[in-house]
C-alpha cells in the first residue's frame, strides 16, 4: 500500500493547533511506557525538546512530497542522535509512542486506517533516520591535537659540494687576516700618535 501523503497532513493539520497538549502527552506516554527512556534527556532541557519535536514534524509532514529535502534533513537528525547515543530500540520507543499520542487526542475519529498510514509514514522516517547514524558510524574522527604523538623537528640543513665549502674557507679565513691586519695596522698609527708630538709626526709624513 502506498502512502497517503495528504491523509498524514490532513491529520497533522488537527494536531498542530494542540501543538503543546501534544507535545507534553507524548512525553509522559514515552516515559511511562519506556522508563528507561527518561535518563536520555535532561529533565531542564525538556521544554526545548517538546518544541523542537512539534519543530520536527511540521518539517517532515510538510516535505513528504519532497523526498530530496527528507532525506537530508533527517539523515542530519540520525546523524546528531548517534552522538546522543539513541540506537535503533529508541527510534522504535518512539514510532510506538507517536501512534498512542495521537490516538489518544483523536478519541473515536482515530481509525485502522490513519493508524496504518502514521505508521508507514514513521518507517520512513526511522529508515532514514537511521541511515544518517549509520554514516555516523562510519565516519572517521580526527585525533585531538593533544592526542597526536609529536615528533622531534628536523632541523633545517644545506648539504653543500666540497669545492665549495673548501672555497668559502679560504675566502674566511682570508678576510679574517686581512681584518687582523687592518686592526693592527691603526691600533699601531694611534698608539704613534699619542707618543710623538706634531712635529715629529709631520717630518714622517715628509719622509714617507
Amino acid at each position: 500500500m502506498d502512502l497517503n501523503i495528504k491523509l498524514i497532513q490532513e491529520t497533522f493539520e488537527l494536531v498542530t493547533p494542540r501543538a503543546e497538549e501534544f507535545a507534553n502527552r507524548f512525553y509522559a506516554n514515552l516515559f511511562q511506557d519506556y522508563p528507561a527512556a527518561q535518563p536520555l534527556f535532561d529533565a531542564s532541557q525538556l521544554d526545548k525538546q517538546k518544541r523542537l519535536l512539534v519543530a520536527s514534524l511540521v518539517q517532515v509532514v510538510h516535505n513528504l512530497e519532497n523526498p530530496e529535502f527528507l532525506g537530508e534533513y533527517l539523515g542530519r537528525m540520525g546523524e546528531r542522535h548517534h552522538t546522543y547515543g539513541a540506537t535503533e530500540e529508541h527510534f522504535e520507543w518512539v514510532g510506538l509512542t507517536l501512534l498512542k499520542t495521537l490516538k489518544d487526542m483523536f478519541g473515536d475519529a482515530w481509525t485502522r486506517e490513519i493508524n496504518h498510514q502514521w505508521a508507514m509514514a514513521f518507517d520512513v522516517i526511522a529508515a532514514l533516520m537511521n541511515e544518517g547514524m549509520n554514516r555516523a558510524k562510519t565516519k572517521v574522527v580526527p585525533l585531538r591535537k593533544a592526542e597526536v604523538e609529536k615528533e622531534p623537528a628536523t632541523p633545517f640543513r644545506i648539504t653543500l659540494p666540497r669545492e665549495v665549502t673548501e672555497q668559502l674557507d679560504q675566502l674566511a679565513r682570508k678576510y679574517v687576516q686581512q681584518a687582523v691586519q687592518d686592526y693592527f695596522e691603526q691600533a699601531t698609527q694611534k698608539e704613534l700618535k699619542q707618543v710623538l708630538g706634531p712635529g715629529v709626526q709631520d717630518i714622517l709624513k715628509k719622509v714617507s
